[in-house]
């Protein structure tokens, strides 16, 4: 496993964004914030795929993982125009 600082640092901020996510979430019970952090977690699995040396074998899965995670964000964004039309 060679040392790619690059994706070390985007897998620590995947997880910071959906522990901070997921704090804002129980702090005011919005769900906008936890999809958002649920995406970045999942981006964090892809990176973590990549980190441990898998990324050839698991290419299918980490496009899919990745497709998943952008799925998440924006089913966030359209929730949160359906929330402002409805007030």
């Amino acid at each position: 496993m060679a040392f790619d600082l690059l994706t070390i640092l985007n897998f620590v901020l995947c997880l910071a964004i959906a522990i901070v996510g997921y704090a804002a979430y129980k702090r005011d019970r919005n769900v906008l914030p936890l999809y958002i952090g649920l995406a970045f977690f999942i981006f964090a699995l892809s990176h973590l795929i990549t980190l441990a040396g898998m990324a050839e074998e698991f290419s299918g899965v980490q496009m899919v993982i990745r497709i998943l995670a952008y799925f998440t964000v924006l089913f966030a964004v359209y929730r949160r125009s359906d929330v402002k039309k409805k007030k």
